[in-house]
């Protein structure tokens, strides 16, 4: 006769349906309520912060326009004096 499967331990089966539990509690925001809804609010605000994608082109002190550099991968490629130059590396199409 086969070995039926082992039983799975209690803790084991107490912290999975802790984790179903706290899952449908965070689907559900109203659900929680007070301190510990705005506590779950404050840290998904601080990791959507954390996370958050920010465009490379947003901030540069480089001229509006200028394209990304091959050398450096810089977007401070600027025409200059007819030849494409990187205004971060100084590399030149023309030299």
């Amino acid at each position: 006769a086969k070995d039926a499967p082992a039983a799975a331990p209690k803790d084991a089966l107490k912290t999975q349906d802790n984790v179903i539990w706290m899952h449908e509690k965070l689907e559900r925001p109203e659900v929680l309520i007070g301190s510990r809804l705005k506590l779950v609010q404050e840290k998904r605000a601080e990791f959507e912060a954390r996370t958050k994608q920010t465009d490379a082109f947003s901030k540069s002190h480089f001229p509006e326009g200028a394209q990304l550099c091959a050398k450096c991968s810089t977007a401070a490629v600027v025409m200059m004096d007819g030849c494409n130059t990187c205004l971060n590396c100084g590399d030149s199409k023309c030299g």
